[in-house]
């Protein structure tokens, strides 16, 4: 960060209060009462904390689950190869859904496919899907993914490649504020054996080890959105078209608005007149 002194929480609060911007977020449209039912998992699924890792089923899905359409695979292949310890049950599941986007199937770590009427079995699965999920997407997507992986090879890339003057610098800057110390602070109290995420989780420190490679350099998500959700298939695209996945559907309206703008930026600048740092 280019401030020479770190903003306090006390100091950001004030900000807040005198700018009004603490009044300016709008009012979530998406409300869960309760998590347990069919009807919440799927909008867990499209609507919640799911939605980015939205699939369309595979030809491989539908011959086990014939009426799928939709996925939502928490590592279902990778999670139940890990270590966790004493007295837990393994991690890994992936829940599947129709075409009226309700679940119609959950397979589980042992390899079990569970349907709705299953009575407990079918309780119990969709309890495992939500631990799994908001387990990987706290440890891996936001964690390691947004913390680690996208964060701070940003901010090491600004500070590192870009002068301070440079006008991209500035414009990048309060996307990056105060990242260094919430990096350094989650490294230190976060991450290390015996600490919280390793409590906070089944997992053996070596599983954690081996989640941290999770990230989504193998994956598709350094693709710019318009392309993640091509990679994703035609059913999940017809899904954004139609309003049933939001996740995406305002992504892409953010996406158009600070491509327009950062175009700008980078635009503003004659070729042979531009900074080094900017050719």
């Amino acid at each position: 960060d280019d401030l020479g002194h770190d903003v306090t929480d006390e100091e950001v609060a004030k900000i807040l209060v005198a700018t009004k911007l603490d009044q300016a977020l709008p009012t979530p449209n998406l409300k869960f009462d309760e998590l347990q039912s069919d009807e919440a998992t799927k909008r867990i699924a499209f609507f919640g904390i799911g939605s980015h890792l939205v699939e369309e089923a595979t030809e491989d899905d539908i011959k086990v689950v014939s009426d799928a359409a939709y996925k939502v695979d928490i590592f279902s292949d990778i999670l139940p190869t890990l270590e966790v310890r004493p007295g837990f049950e393994k991690y890994g599941a992936a829940a599947y859904f129709g075409k009226s986007l309700s679940p119609v199937a959950i397979k589980v770590a042992s390899g079990e496919i569970v349907r709705p009427g299953d009575g407990a079995a079918w309780e119990h699965a969709k309890y495992a899907w939500r631990v799994n999920i908001i387990t990987v997407v706290t440890a891996v997507d936001h964690l390691f993914n947004l913390h680690f992986a996208t964060a701070a090879p940003m901010v090491m890339a600004v500070t590192q490649g870009l002068a301070t003057s440079s006008p991209l610098r500035r414009a990048l800057h309060p996307f990056m504020m105060r990242t260094a110390l919430i990096n350094n602070t989650a490294g230190q109290a976060l991450i290390p054996k015996n600490s919280i995420v390793e409590h906070m989780t089944s997992f053996t420190y070596e599983s954690l080890e081996t989640i941290a490679d999770l990230t989504f350099r193998k994956g598709t998500d350094w693709l710019p959105l318009p392309k993640q959700i091509e990679a994703k298939g035609s059913a999940v695209r017809e899904l954004v078209d139609n309003g049933q996945l939001p996740y995406y559907e305002d992504g892409l309206d953010i996406f158009k608005i600070f491509r327009d703008y950062y175009g700008g930026i980078v635009d503003d600048f004659e070729p042979d007149s531009a900074p080094e740092d900017l050719t």
